[in-house]
């Protein structure tokens, strides 16, 4: 360790440089003996000069020959370095070869493993973080992602109707058969690009997007479905829906404000009901003359 960290004061960057400082001192030590050991012998009169210049040549293309070998053996951890760097960075990585039988070869068969058991931990905590663990599916947080790249499009907001007596009544055992249900009744109702999440209690947030989808009609389908359910634990349970425009991007407050004042209209008109958001003056500082 304490000549690991010398090396690496002189050569702070460079583990290549490191190994080879090594092979050269290792070499050359006794190299160095012999030469002095010739010009003891011979005596200054008598230096083979031709011999010693064909051991400094033979040397100097020894070592150069050495730094490449080096350099081409050691090329597999280089790819090694680039692979983590690109995993920890986000990019797209294909695996590591597998097809070299050294040490190399098992620090990337034992590299390739690890990552793919990361990578699947670390995608597996995502979704559960992302995800409603009772209804399967995306929370606030997993809708937040889903939308980072959105279109405009529409949002609907749905909320179920008298919600709260379901759990006094019945037990929050029976509320939380209330919400799968629903929640699968419109997971059904909905195409699979359709974002479909609960954010949290009795209230579910749907996006929809194209030009094909006719947002009060989609919310009509949804209210309908849910109120002519079968099977319907409680007392078949209704939704009131608010639908309000979003203009795309990952921002998605304000759409979701406008949507929450058209719910709210929805159940002051007697709740199982669509109602949509109309932008008043005041929203556009207008002023009434």
């Amino acid at each position: 360790m304490r000549l690991y960290s010398l090396l690496s004061r002189i050569f702070p960057r460079s583990y290549l440089m490191k190994i080879f400082l090594i092979a050269f001192i290792g070499v050359h030590i006794p190299l160095i003996v012999f030469i002095f050991y010739v010009l003891v012998r011979s005596g200054s009169q008598t230096i083979p000069v031709q011999s010693l210049s064909v051991v400094l040549v033979a040397t100097l293309l020894g070592t150069a020959a050495t730094l490449l070998a080096l350099r081409s053996v050691l090329s597999p951890l280089h790819t090694v370095a680039e692979y983590l760097t690109d995993w920890s960075n986000g990019k797209q990585t294909q695996s590591l070869p597998v097809h070299y039988q050294d040490a190399l070869g098992q620090l990337m068969r034992v590299n390739n493993l690890v990552i793919a058991k990361t990578q699947a931990d670390l995608d597996r905590s995502r979704l559960e973080a992302d995800t409603d663990p009772l209804t399967g599916l995306w929370n606030r947080r997993g809708a937040e992602r889903q939308m980072e790249n959105s279109a405009a499009g529409h949002f609907l907001l749905l909320d179920i109707d008298h919600f709260k007596s379901v759990n006094d009544v019945y037990g929050h055992d029976t509320g939380d058969e209330v919400l799968v249900e629903i929640a699968n009744e419109l997971k059904a109702l909905l195409r699979p690009e359709d974002m479909i999440a609960r954010f949290g209690g009795e209230e579910f947030v749907v996006f929809i997007s194209g030009p094909d989808r006719i947002p009060h009609i989609v919310a009509e389908q949804l209210r309908s479905g849910v109120a002519n359910r079968k099977n319907a634990s409680a007392k078949g349970q209704t939704v009131s829906i608010g639908v309000a425009p979003h203009s795309g991007g990952p921002d998605f407050t304000v759409a979701i404000g406008r949507a929450d004042r058209a719910l709210y209209d929805a159940k002051h008109q007697g709740r199982n009901k669509v109602c949509t958001w109309i932008p008043d003056a005041a929203e556009y500082g207008v002023t009434a003359p």
